[in-house]
């Protein structure tokens, strides 16, 4: 449910996917009443002659696409040493909206990357216990017919005020696992359409 809101995706073409196992960068807690959960997994992808400019291009179109308001931006930002732009965006939900910063940067040849980091959630309903949801995705070019793909998920949820700890600590994470899959899945289908 979290991770459609952000990666929800467009196409459904074919293609051709190896994925390690999906990992807990930190175990999942529950820390005075709010679930913390980081999750990685990579991924190779084959995909024929892959252009990372064409995918930075296409990645950013899609995700400034879904912003209702664009606060500001772009701005110059660098990422992890490579130079891109920040998007201060509100995307409107069903059940709300979330503000946050978007950065795409890239070197154009070899390596994208996207990083956005909530600023405020306002949703309603079950939705609306959600309190963090960040979001990071490398895309490395690899050779003439592979990519990489690194998806980061950091999730903060707040716990119903009637739910027992330890059954809201395994539903989170039970519910965290399906919702980064899901994400996953449509993030590939996403990439190897760009």
């Amino acid at each position: 449910m979290f991770y459609a809101i952000i990666l929800g995706l467009l196409t459904t073409t074919a293609f051709a996917q190896t994925c390690g196992p999906v990992s807990w960068v930190t175990p999942a807690v529950d820390s005075q009443g709010l679930y913390q959960g980081v999750l990685r997994v990579e991924c190779t992808l084959k995909k024929s002659n892959p252009d990372i400019r064409s995918i930075s291009a296409g990645f950013k179109r899609i995700a400034l696409s879904k912003a209702q308001t664009i606060h500001a931006g772009p701005i110059n930002e660098t990422l992890r040493g490579l130079q891109g732009e920040k998007f201060d965006t509100t995307v409107k939900e069903k059940d709300g909206t979330i503000r946050s910063l978007q950065v795409f940067a890239s070197d154009e040849r070899d390596v994208f990357i996207y990083d956005n980091k909530s600023q405020k959630i306002n949703l309603s309903g079950l939705s609306g216990y959600l309190r963090k949801l960040d979001v990071a995705v490398e895309v490395k070019r690899l050779n003439s017919s592979e990519i990489k793909l690194v998806l980061v998920n950091t999730t903060h949820v707040a716990k119903p005020g009637l739910a027992p700890a330890g059954i809201f600590l395994n539903m989170a994470k039970k519910q965290s696992l399906e919702q980064f899959d899901v994400a996953l899945k449509s993030l590939i289908k996403d990439i190897n359409s760009l």
